[in-house]
C-alpha cells in the first residue's frame, strides 16, 4: 500500500485548470519529486494535498490507506502529512 496516493486530481480556478488528472503514488521511504516551471500548478498541488487552503475538485487523496479529501489541513496535519514553506524570514525577531 502506498504511503500517499493521488488519483485523477484536479483543481480549477475558473477556467484556469490549475492540477489536472494528476495521478501517482509515494511508497514509504521513496523520495519523490515533483518539478516544473512557474505557474504550472506545483504549490496549488501540495496546497491540494495538505488541504490548506483547498482540497481538489475532483480526485481521489489518500494517506495511508485513508481517504483525506475533505477534511481540514488541521485534521490531515494530525494524520501526519504536513508541509512547510520555503521563507528567508519567517520571523521578524525571536526573543
Amino acid at each position: 500500500m502506498a504511503l500517499l496516493e493521488l488519483d485523477d486530481v484536479s483543481k480549477a480556478f475558473g477556467s484556469l485548470k490549475a492540477v489536472d488528472g494528476v495521478s501517482f503514488k509515494v511508497e514509504a521511504g521513496e523520495i519523490f519529486g515533483i518539478a516544473g516551471p512557474n505557474g504550472s500548478g506545483k504549490s496549488t498541488l501540495f496546497n491540494i494535498i495538505t488541504g490548506i487552503p483547498f482540497g481538489p475538485d475532483r480526485g481521489q487523496i489518500r494517506f495511508d490507506g485513508l481517504a483525506i479529501n475533505g477534511k481540514s489541513g488541521h485534521a490531515i496535519a494530525r494524520l501526519g502529512l504536513a508541509r512547510t514553506f520555503q521563507r528567508e524570514t519567517s520571523f521578524d525577531g525571536l526573543t
